[in-house]
This record gives structure tokens, sequence and C-alpha cells, in this order.
């Protein structure tokens, strides 16, 4: 099973629920909550205050409004990752209609408590340069997994879906998790 972003609550909770079902677990660029304030310093740091408080106006003001969306689109998912390619700088789209479903719930959402359920094999990556789920939040996922379960894999100079930034490093990773 994978999980990247967002899609890794739905792993996580998944697995945690159902710790017989997956018989490998790879949770990509994501956390078990938020880290608020370390994100909004990453997305400062990275494209300055305007970045810093449109990041803000979803993640801790929950203003989810289809505005606001296009406005994290423009200012916040540009900063995801690092490598550019022979068309401009590579970028994470998000599709504001399928963002409808984020609501302040899904955005508080605090799996901690699930993870030492897990009992797969897990990977845990994260690209070092991630602003949105930074790696601090990898470390405190592969904490809280039972021992022996889990597996982190930092990746230089990376952002967001390492496969996005580091495909060929990230496959060699994915491929050696699936033959062990």
């Amino acid at each position: 099973m994978f999980g990247n972003s967002f899609g890794g609550f739905v792993a996580m909770r998944y697995a945690s629920r159902h710790p017989d079902h997956p018989s490998k677990l790879i949770l990509s660029s994501t956390q078990a909550r938020r880290f608020g304030d370390v994100s909004a310093d990453r997305f400062e740091a990275l494209g300055g205050a305007a970045a810093r408080a449109c990041y803000e106006q979803i993640y801790v003001h929950k203003n989810l409004t289809p505005e606001a969306w296009v406005e994290y689109q423009r200012l916040c998912t540009p900063l995801y990752n690092v490598r550019t390619s022979p068309f401009g700088p590579r970028r994470t789209w998000m599709n504001v209609r399928v963002l409808d479903s984020f609501t302040p719930a899904s955005m508080n959402m605090d799996l901690r408590e699930d993870l030492p359920a897990i009992r797969c094999p897990t990977l845990v990556l994260v690209g070092e340069d991630d602003p949105m789920t930074p790696p601090v939040a990898a470390y405190e996922i592969l904490a809280l997994l039972p021992d022996g379960v889990g597996r982190l894999e930092v990746l230089d100079e990376c952002g967001h879906g390492t496969f996005r930034d580091q495909p060929e490093l990230t496959d060699a990773l994915l491929r050696k998790f699936f033959a062990e």
C-alpha cells in the first residue's frame, strides 16, 4: 500500500485498522499530524512572508474557499519541489475542485495513536527540502511505529513527493523495499 501526502493519512489509518491486510506500506511525504509552525517557517524561508501568509490562510485559519486555494496554488505549490525540468520548475498541481473534500476536521487529523497498530514493514520516504511535510514529521512516524517495522529514507535535494525530484533514487528504494 502506498500513500503520498494526504494519501499517507489514508494509508496509515487503513494499515492500523487492518494490520493483516497490507504486506508492506510506503508512506511518502506525509505526516501523522500537521506541523503547522515548521511548515509555515519553511514556506516563508522559500517564498517570503506572502507564502507563509498563504499557507496559514489554508492550514491555520482554515480558509478553504476556492479563492484561497487558487492563491495557494499560485504561491505555495511551486515551492513544493526543488528540481527543474526542461519545461521549467516541477510543480505539484492541485485540482481545486478535489480540494473541496478538505475540511477543517480532515486538516486536523492526528494519527499518532494509530501508528503503533501497524504491523507490516513500512518504508517512510521524505524529501529533505519538503516544506509541506517536513522531515521532522517522518521522524515522528518512524518513532511511533513498533520496533523493527519502519525504515526511514530522507532524500537530499528533494521536496514533496520524492518521486518528483528524485525519480530514479525513489524507484531504486522502492524496488529494494519490495524485494526484501
